[in-house]
C-alpha cells in the first residue's frame, strides 16, 4: 500500500504518515498540514525527522489568515513581507533549524537595503514570528522554541507631539480672536492642555473643579 495518513484517536487525534512497516507521528491534528506533509513526503521532499521548512507551512499557513478573522490589511502585510523578504531568505530552510544568529543576520541584511528599522521590525518580528508562533503551537518538535525572543532591536525614540511653534499657535489664536470668537476659548483650551478634541469636547460641567 502507498504511504498513506491515519488519525489516531488515542493520540488525541494527531496524524500519523504510513508507509509500509514505517509509522511516524505528524505531530499534528490539522488535517490539511498532514496532508501536505505527506505529499511532499512522496515527492521525497520531507524527512520524518524534521520539521517542514518556511516555504512548506507557510503555503499552508497563509491560507488560514482569512477575513474576518483576520483584517485585510494585515493579511496583505503578511503576504507582502514573506513574498519581498522572508521567503527568498528562509523559503528551504527547516523551522527547527532557524537560530537566533540567523535572524540576526537577516536583520543586518534588511537594515543595508535601506529599510527603516520599524519596517524591518515588521518584517522579521511581526510577520515571520507569527508564522514560528502558530508552527510552535501545531508542531510538536518545536515546543518551547522562540528564536526570536532574544533577538535585540534599538529603542525607537519618540518625540513628544508639538506640531505649532508658540508663534504659530499665537496667529492661530490671534486669527480665532478676531474672526471666530466663538470658537476661542475652546481653541485656546486645547493649545494649554493637550487634550484631544475628542476629550474636550466631552468634558461636562460636572468635570470642572
Amino acid at each position: 500500500m502507498a504511504a498513506h495518513l491515519i488519525r489516531r484517536a488515542d493520540c488525541g487525534g494527531t496524524y500519523y504518515l504510513v508507509d509500509g512497516e514505517l509509522t511516524r507521528s505528524l505531530k499534528t491534528k490539522v488535517k490539511r498540514y498532514a496532508e501536505a506533509l505527506l505529499r511532499q513526503y512522496t515527492d521525497g521532499k520531507y524527512n520524518l525527522h524534521a520539521a517542514p521548512t518556511v516555504g512548506a507551512y507557510y503555503a499552508i499557513w497563509i491560507e488560514r489568515k482569512v477575513e474576518p478573522l483576520f483584517r485585510r490589511s494585515k493579511i496583505r502585510d503578511y503576504k507582502s513581507a514573506f513574498r519581498k523578504h522572508i521567503l527568498p531568505r528562509f523559503e528551504h530552510t527547516s523551522l527547527i533549524e532557524i537560530k537566533t544568529g540567523d535572524l540576526a543576520d537577516f536583520q543586518v541584511a534588511l537594515i543595508r537595503t535601506g529599510i527603516k528599522v520599524k519596517s524591518a521590525r515588521n518584517v522579521i518580528d511581526s510577520s515571520f514570528r507569527a508564522l514560528f508562533r502558530d508552527a510552535r503551537a501545531e508542531i510538536e518538535a518545536l515546543a518551547g522554541k522562540d528564536p526570536f525572543l532574544d533577538l535585540r532591536w534599538p529603542k525607537v525614540r519618540r518625540d513628544p507631539p508639538e506640531p505649532f511653534t508658540p508663534e504659530e499657535q499665537k496667529k492661530i489664536l490671534d486669527y480665532f480672536a478676531k474672526s471666530e470668537p466663538f470658537y476661542y476659548a475652546f481653541i485656546r483650551f486645547q493649545f494649554d492642555t493637550g487634550a484631544r478634541p475628542s476629550e474636550s469636547t466631552a468634558i461636562t460641567w460636572a468635570d470642572l473643579n
